[in-house]
């Protein structure tokens, strides 16, 4: 206690003495040096404005104080912390540059020093008790961030030493705040990134379209600790935006209309291709549903484009429940979020094509060997209705004119004739093109086809390894035809797989045999659950399956498919090892040995 009140009678001493007595400058290094360990004491940047503010008003003797920071981009004085008796203004209170003491002093960057503050037009009147203001600004880097203030009940409280004591204290509290803010950002940035990560891993882990939307709302509306988010996708002619998932808000909202582009305040983020903030919605007169934003409790809004491969494919919206400016590193974070977001809609919509394609090509394989089917029956057909015709012609022949029997051998040849183009008509239109043949990388048939299954594979946690050898020569077949075979034997390998496994590709050259030329061999083998040894001669066969789910046409296509090409297809299985199909392939061309 006695230590406490040497120092006090040393602060006052300082104050009110000439700084050309050494004894006294020693004096007020102390004061300084002491402050600046304690508001060093932390990094949080609210402490450490704290922490100066109490000090100075300790140190100058004063009854109250502010602390406000410059909002540059606004041109205003934001109240950061007030200490005094009688009420203190709340905390955010804006002043506007130039605009009463502490605007002054953070316009020009020089202190001011009121002695009476009712005979200063700059004084605007927030405490009817004080008299006179010391205020001075918090420079850094030549750059005026904030004004530190200190008021006194009485008139003239503070000296010129008080003012250099202060503008000290401002100097070195300046410093300690602007580290706090730079740690506080990196800090906040650091934790950006991760929950950019963890949000973004969220949002890809899923490649059902509703569900990757639902979960970008709700990500977005944690991230961005607000009170609603929502997911707009324009139309293929970009001429409307629908709403396709929300978080936070009633179904009343959800059920909206589509907002056109041309004529919506959110359009102009489409057109525009930039970000968009709205203070409040409910006073915007281009706002569209300003009533409905009442009726959700909606305020502020920010709007940012979902951009895909340079091109804008819908909007990631948030809005808060109070007036609130969002900062730029807000906007950047929901345009970041808003890029993951179009990658991971983009991918679950290629998905989406992807399955719609796999089941277009099992209906056409169906139809194909129903058509093949049908083929047969009225190639069967046609030979034996060909007799029949033949022989009521003869029968025709013998009946005499007027005979009730000569009609209906009439009327029965006409039928016959009836089915008889019946069947040709079929026979047409089942007659299928042939193959177009030319020479193909077979490497390069397979990483197209992996292409197309890459998403179910990846979903299914199927890992794929390559072996091919390298050199191979050219294979001889049509490009459609082959990547058909091979597509239909990896979604094969992938049902038998569903909880995941190891897809191996495999490549090589077979020796030249007596009867053919030189061939390339290809094998797909899974780690699934095999095929049981009476099934294997059986699995060729048109509409047969050991899967209940199976329509068993996707191997017989396969094998209609080598056989058009003068190859093979062989398969080698063991329950609970997996199986192995082997495709060979004629070559395009003879390689050098």
């Amino acid at each position: 206690m006695d230590l406490e009140r040497d120092g006090e009678k040393a602060r006052r001493r300082v104050r009110h003495s000439s700084l050309d007595d050494p004894q006294e400058r020693l004096q007020k290094l102390q004061i300084l040096y002491e402050t600046s360990s304690l508001i060093n004491t932390t990094m949080e940047p609210r402490e450490v404005i704290t922490l100066v503010l109490k000090e100075a008003v300790r140190i100058m003797g004063a009854t109250s104080g502010s602390l406000r920071l410059l909002d540059e981009e606004r041109g205003v004085l934001k109240l950061e912390v007030a200490i005094g008796d009688g009420p203190t203004p709340a905390r955010g209170t804006e002043l506007p540059l130039g605009q009463g003491v502490t605007g002054w002093v953070a316009l020009h960057g020089r202190p001011l020093r009121v002695p009476d503050v009712t005979k200063d037009p700059r004084y605007v009147p927030l405490r009817k008790e004080v008299r006179s203001e010391l205020a001075v600004p918090l420079i850094i880097q030549d750059r005026v961030m904030g004004v530190l203030n200190v008021d006194s009940n009485e008139i003239d409280a503070f000296s010129r030493t008080d003012q250099e004591l202060l503008e000290a204290l401002a100097h070195q509290s300046a410093r300690v705040i602007h580290n706090a803010q730079l740690h506080a950002q990196v800090k906040r940035k650091a934790l950006e990134l991760a929950s950019l990560f963890s949000v973004g891993r969220a949002i890809i882990s899923s490649l059902d379209l509703n569900e990757v939307l639902e979960r970008i709302t709700r990500k977005a509306k944690e991230l961005m600790e607000v009170k609603l988010c929502s997911l707009m996708l324009l139309d293929e002619a970009g001429e409307e935006l629908s709403i396709r998932a929300v978080h936070g808000a009633s179904e009343s909202y959800i059920r909206k209309p589509n907002l056109k582009v041309k004529d919506s305040l959110l359009g102009k983020v489409v057109l525009e291709r930039t970000p968009l903030t709205v203070e409040d919605v409910r006073e915007n007169p281009e706002f569209k549903y300003s009533r409905l934003a009442k009726e959700e409790g909606l305020v502020s809004l920010l709007s940012v484009p979902m951009i895909f491969q340079d091109r804008v494919i819908g909007l990631l919206n948030v809005y808060t429940a109070r007036p609130h400016r969002f900062r730029s590193d807000e906007v950047e974070l929901l345009t970041a979020l808003a890029s993951l977001s179009a990658i991971a809609i983009e991918n679950a919509r290629l998905y989406e094509n992807v399955v719609a394609a796999e089941d277009r090509i099992r209906q056409s394989e169906r139809l194909l060997i129903l058509g093949e089917l049908a083929a047969e029956i009225a190639h069967e057909v046609r030979n034996p209705l060909t007799v029949i015709r033949m022989l009521i012609h003869s029968l025709h022949e013998e009946f005499e004119e007027g005979d009730p029997r000569k009609r209906d051998t009439q009327v029965i040849e006409q039928k016959i004739s009836q089915m008889v183009r019946l069947v040709d008509q079929i026979l047409q239109i089942t007659r299928q093109s042939d193959p177009e043949f030319r020479p193909l990388d077979p490497h390069e048939i397979l990483e197209d086809t992996l292409t197309l299954t890459r998403h179910r594979l990846d979903r299914q946690k199927i890992r794929v390894v390559r072996r091919f050898q390298k050199g191979l020569p050219p294979i001889l077949g049509d490009p459609a035809q082959l990547e058909q075979a091979l597509l239909n034997l990896i979604l094969n390998a992938a049902q038998a797989m569903p909880e995941g496994g190891r897809l191996t590709l495999q490549t090589g050259l077979c020796p030249k045999g007596p009867d053919h030329g030189p061939r390339v061999w290809i094998t797909l083998k899974d780690t699934g659950r095999g095929i049981p040894k009476e099934d294997l001669n059986l699995i060729f066969h048109p509409f047969y399956s050991s899967k209940p789910e199976g329509i068993g046409l996707g191997l017989s296509v396969v094998q209609r498919i080598m056989k058009q090409h003068r190859g093979s297809i062989t398969v080698d299985s063991e329950m609970g090892k997996g199986s192995s199909f082997t495709l060979t392939l004629p070559c395009a061309e003879i390689p050098h040995a």
